[in-house]
């Protein structure tokens, strides 16, 4: 068996309450959107979960998961790699309500979304988690790291093993 690239003194930090007390709503989003508190979508076959930092415009819409300009590109190029977002994939957000300016679109936003996130990580317990942006990478690595996350391109391109929740 592989050990994860944290150790059990990284995983110290997932003990706060903060980290598993459900906040959901508190922002307000819920109450800006068409879909709040977007569900995940896909048949998850191969155990991928996809997260990205909020649903756009176009998902929010529709509620489904990757259908903008953005969401085309990784169907496209998850395809070439014979990867079928909707059966093979679960896709859902840091952010779980599409925030109606950029402003608001940040970790603070995302850390009372973060227990449902993490919810739903333990439940389906995916081999393989991939983030799209600096808010999706920082909430799944930021709960297990005990140092400052850094920016996204501290990250970019890593395969990082992880022993909790073992993807």
């Amino acid at each position: 068996m592989n050990n994860g690239f944290f150790t059990s003194q990284d995983l110290s930090s997932f003990t706060t309450p903060m980290a598993r007390l459900n906040q959901c709503g508190l922002c307000g989003l819920n109450k800006k959107c068409s879909n709040p508190k977007m569900k995940a979508t896909g048949d998850f076959e191969k155990k991928i979960m996809l997260i990205t930092g909020t649903p756009g415009k176009s998902e929010d819409e529709h509620g489904v998961h990757f259908i903008g300009k953005f969401g085309m590109y990784v169907r496209k190029t998850l395809k070439q790699l014979n990867v079928d977002i909707e059966k093979d994939c679960l896709s859902t957000s840091a952010i779980m309500c599409e925030p109606p300016t950029f402003a608001l679109k940040n970790e603070k936003t995302a850390q009372m979304c973060f227990p449902s996130l993490l919810k739903l990580i333990n439940e389906k317990k995916p081999n393989t988690i991939i983030t799209f942006g600096s808010i999706a990478t920082k909430m799944i690595i930021r709960h297990v790291w005990k140092a400052d996350v850094g920016s996204l391109q501290r990250w970019t391109g890593y395969a990082i093993p992880n022993q909790k929740p073992n993807v």
